[in-house]
């Protein structure tokens, strides 16, 4: 398989055709969208929610994940910051912060899901699973 770009290195030439290889390659344009502009159109599809739900939602969003992390775009996010965010949001929010975190975490999923990033960033060991946000209900 030929690349299709150039590059800078030989180092970054060679990661792209190992992470293609591997088929974890995506198009780096694909994860130039902000994580505000994916969480909105993420919960914008999500037509299975309840409304309590769905206000609960936008409530995390609006008030402890995009004040923080809205204009980074998905393919810049790493998981320092998804950790930084997510420790200073349980000392503030204990109660809040793993519900926000899995929101979180659902959204970079559908994400990774959607070909716009390889991999999550959500990376924090701790807050369990939920299975209630990526389950239709």
């Amino acid at each position: 398989m030929l690349a299709t770009t150039t590059f800078a290195t030989q180092t970054g030439a060679d990661r792209f055709l190992a992470a293609q290889n591997r088929g974890a390659w995506v198009d780096p344009s694909t994860g130039q969208v902000s994580l505000e502009r994916h969480a909105q159109a993420w919960l914008e599809r999500r037509t299975d929610l309840r409304a309590t739900t769905r206000s609960k939602y936008r409530h995390l969003l609006s008030k402890h994940i995009l004040p923080a992390l809205e204009s980074t775009p998905l393919g810049r996010l790493q998981p320092s910051a998804v950790r930084a965010w997510y420790l200073a949001l349980r000392g503030r929010h204990p109660a809040t912060s793993e519900d926000a975190y899995r929101l979180l975490r659902a959204i970079l999923s559908t994400a990774v899901t959607d070909g716009l990033v390889a991999v999550t960033p959500c990376k924090v060991r701790g807050p369990a699973p939920s299975a209630l946000l990526s389950a239709p209900r």
